[in-house]
C-alpha cells in the first residue's frame, strides 16, 4: 500500500499524463478518466509501498496499459452485437461543428486504433509522455530494442495512413 503523501503526489503529478496515455491507448473507445481513476485506486490500495518517484511512474503506466488490454477486448466483444443494440437504441446525432473541429483529432485516433497495441503504447509513452527508451522499456517490460522497433513500426504506419489521406 502507498503512503499517503507519496499517493497525493503521484496523483497531482501524474494523472494528467495518465488520462491522456489511456485517451490515446483507447483510440476512442471507453472511458479514459474512469479507467486513470482506477490506475489510482489501484495505486492506493496496493501500489509500490516503499518506491522512488521513477519505479511509481512506471508502475502506474504498465497499470494503465494493462487495465486499457482489457478494456479493449471488452470493446472487441461489444462491437460484435453493436449492429443489434444499433436497432433499439435511439441515434445520437452530433453537432456539425464539433465533427468539423475535431476531425484531425478523430482521424489520428482511428489511424492509433489500427495500430497494434505494444505500438501505441510505446508511441504514446514517447510522443506524449516524452519517455525515454529506458523508462518505455521499464514500464512495458520489454527490451529497448523492441521499443525501438514497436515505435520505428508505428512512426511509419501512422505517416503512411497520413499520405493516403490526402
Amino acid at each position: 500500500m502507498t503512503d499517503e503523501r507519496t499517493f497525493t503526489l503521484a496523483y497531482a503529478h501524474h494523472y494528467p499524463q495518465v488520462e491522456r496515455f489511456l485517451r490515446g491507448m483507447l483510440a476512442g473507445r471507453g472511458d479514459a478518466p474512469d479507467l486513470a481513476q482506477e490506475v489510482f485506486l489501484r495505486l492506493h490500495a496496493r501500489g509500490p509501498a516503499a518506491a522512488g518517484e521513477a519505479q511509481v511512474r512506471f508502475w502506474l503506466f504498465r497499470v494503465a496499459r494493462n487495465l486499457a488490454l482489457n478494456e479493449l477486448r471488452r470493446w472487441t466483444l461489444r462491437d460484435a452485437m453493436r449492429p443489434l443494440l444499433a436497432l433499439l437504441a435511439a441515434p445520437q446525432p452530433t453537432p456539425h461543428d464539433a465533427l468539423v473541429r475535431d476531425e484531425d483529432r478523430r482521424r489520428l485516433l482511428a489511424h492509433l486504433a489500427k495500430l497494434s497495441a505494444d505500438q501505441r503504447a510505446a508511441l504514446l509513452l514517447r510522443e506524449w509522455e516524452e519517455m525515454s527508451y529506458d523508462e518505455i522499456a521499464a514500464t512495458l517490460e520489454v527490451s529497448v530494442a523492441k521499443v525501438k522497433s514497436d515505435l520505428f513500426r508505428a512512426r511509419q504506419a501512422l505517416r503512411a495512413a497520413w499520405e493516403n489521406e490526402r
